[in-house]
């Protein structure tokens, strides 16, 4: 009996032993993640100033609102929210509970539903819950829970919601701002929430002061479109590596860029008014963008050069052209123009040209001068439908080795076009194309400059013999009569119904390219075409 006793007294004292050592190593790990969670850092403020090709800055913007949060702004309506939102969810078990002799009415008082990363483990995750209520502060948690709350990919924290919003800390922020900013964060998840319900219902404050939202407006944005660009350009640099403070000094000319909305309003005057437009123009000796023009509604969301897309018709062309010229085609060699169905059955192709007119036989710089469809396709298919597609992909347009794509059914931007007749008008040489020259830390005056590596990509013997047939294109082609400087050579383009019309030209180093059509992508008109334009 005796034995049996000792033995039961030795197995409790080893199950004992084996609890207090799995308890402590788990909340070893409690303590290792509490660590971590505390001293969690947000990004700082990262404010942008644009300064355009005169060393005027004409927009700065804040693209990362970040900061965090002191332990004297923690206040009753962050305690309220954090209440509310932040009280466990995952209830333990009871059995576990009395086990570890947990009182479960303590993790009431901590805030571990807005933890992040919390172990899977029910074990683990008792360490964590265990050593906030034995050893942590409370105020730290809930400090570290507010700074981690994202509104967005580019808010973090409460209190870079607070800087976005109001342009202010939280700290200075009137009771009802301080509600208003709650409200936005619930409203993400229940999108139905009013915030007279939230102020009323939820936190039950009684205060009769008119709420004022004052968003966080640097200065007024002149530019919308053009600072789209750059925004994006910087993106695609990688925000990471700009300093918190950064001017970044643009190739942007406010003056070339009054110029183009001038021209393209006087055009647009006594015509249909949902007729819409979008324009670039580059300096493709250096790769730099000297404006962008987006559209009629400078405030409009819609940047139509830098993110629509839209048929480019005969604009493509001259890509069909390098390719043969690179696979040895020459100008002078003779093709027949007439109206031709290429393939057969479901695949059977005919396409017309324009006014069904046709040259018959006839030289291979004809078929781009007069833009004539069937010339072109047997063209194409001569160099080869794969080579085409190649080229369109080293001038950066994606293509399929498809008839149609030969005769422009690929969409494109305005800004991809203008790149392309770049490489063209830089006598074939492919440069990094953008407004950003450099970019200026202010913090330790550092300078980096965006020079992007220059590619051959077309032999320059090609190019030439292409510059001297869109000269053509100008003087007898489909853009005679345009009134353009001697010396400007240039393409044109129509889609089907003149649903949307294109012209490029290149005149000396500088390269213009402008697209006019409707949103809807209804028609122009019959005799719409980018010789008109």
């Amino acid at each position: 009996m005796k034995r049996a006793l000792y033995i039961l007294l030795a197995l409790i004292l080893i199950s004992v032993f084996i609890l207090y050592f799995v308890r402590k190593n788990f909340i070893q790990s409690g303590e290792i993640y509490y660590s971590t969670f505390i001293t969690h850092k947000n990004p700082e403020d990262k404010e942008l100033i644009f300064v355009d090709k005169n060393g005027d800055p004409f927009f700065s913007k804040t693209i990362v609102f970040g900061g965090e949060l002191s332990l004297d702004e923690l206040d009753n309506i962050s305690q309220q929210f954090l209440d509310r939102r932040c009280n466990p969810k995952e209830k333990l078990n009871r059995l576990f509970t009395t086990i570890f002799i947990i009182d479960y009415n303590m993790l009431k008082e901590f805030h571990t539903g807005c933890m992040d990363n919390l172990p899977d483990n029910i074990f683990k995750r008792y360490g964590v819950y265990k050593y906030i209520i034995d050893y942590g502060n409370k105020k730290f948690v809930d400090k570290a829970i507010l700074d981690k709350i994202n509104y967005s990919s580019k808010i973090y924290g409460l209190q870079g919601l607070s800087n976005y919003l109001f342009g202010r800390p939280y700290g200075d922020l009137t009771i009802n701002e301080k509600i208003y900013l709650f409200y936005k964060i619930e409203e993400k998840d229940n999108p139905q929430l009013t915030f007279e319900d939230y102020k009323t219902d939820i936190f039950k404050i009684n205060d009769n002061s008119q709420l004022r939202l004052v968003k966080n407006k640097i200065n007024l944005n002149q530019y919308p479109h053009i600072t789209d660009a750059i925004i994006k350009e910087l993106e695609e640099y990688g925000l990471d590596r700009i300093a918190h403070k950064a001017i970044i000094h643009t190739s942007f000319d406010p003056d070339a860029y009054e110029k183009v909305k001038k021209v393209l309003n006087d055009y647009f005057e006594n015509k249909d008014p949902k007729l819409q437009s979008a324009g670039v123009v580059i300096d493709s000796s250096k790769g730099e963008i000297i404006t962008l023009y987006g559209g009629k509604q400078e405030n409009s969301r819609i940047n139509r050069a830098l993110n629509l897309k839209r048929q480019v018709g005969s604009i493509f062309k001259p890509v069909v052209y390098l390719a043969a010229f690179e696979n040895g085609i020459k100008p002078s060699d003779i093709i027949e123009d007439k109206p031709t169905t290429f393939g057969k059955g479901k695949n059977a192709y005919s396409p017309k040209n324009f006014d069904d007119f046709y040259m018959g036989k006839t030289k291979v710089e004809n078929a781009l001068i007069y833009s004539l469809n069937n010339g072109t396709l047997q063209v194409a298919l001569k160099t080869g439908l794969n080579n085409v597609a190649n080229m369109a992909q080293k001038l950066g347009l994606e293509a399929k080795p498809l008839l149609g794509f030969c005769l422009g059914s690929g969409e494109y931007t305005v800004l991809q076009i203008a790149k392309y007749f770049s490489v063209i008008a830089n006598n074939g040489i492919k440069k990094r194309i953008g407004f950003v020259k450099s970019i200026e830390n202010t913090d330790n005056a550092s300078i980096t400059p965006l020079d992007g590596n220059e590619e051959r990509i077309v032999s320059e013997e090609t190019v030439k013999t292409i510059q001297e047939i869109l000269k053509k294109v100008v003087k007898i082609g489909t853009a005679r009569g345009t009134g353009l400087l001697k010396g400007t050579y240039g393409k044109t383009g129509t889609t089907n119904d003149s649903r949307d019309v294109w012209f490029a030209s290149v005149y000396d180093k500088y390269v213009i390219v402008v697209w006019i059509g409707r949103d809807d992508y209804k028609t122009m008109g019959e005799k719409d075409t980018g010789g008109s334009l």
